[in-house]
């Protein structure tokens, strides 16, 4: 499923939010056992669904793992 696509699924359907987060939480760490930095989007759909569910701690690793200098992941820090 396309990142944003899943943001927009968990946004709008409250009974698959479980679902949708344990999808992203795979493909977060894509079997590696750490998160992909390359894939800013993916890191920022994360924190965005972290945050929704209260998740604060995990939003903030997520973004921590990001490039130091990439805007979009500094501001939601």
């Amino acid at each position: 499923m396309l990142m944003l696509q899943m943001l927009a699924n968990f946004l709008q359907n409250f009974n698959d939010r479980e679902r949708i987060a344990a999808e992203l939480e795979e493909q977060l760490l894509s079997g590696s056992g750490s998160i992909d930095t390359n894939n800013t989007t993916l890191i920022i759909v994360a924190a965005s669904i972290f945050m929704h569910q209260g998740k604060h701690e995990e939003a903030l690793r997520v973004l921590h793992a990001a490039p130091s200098g990439h805007l979009e992941c500094a501001s939601l820090r």
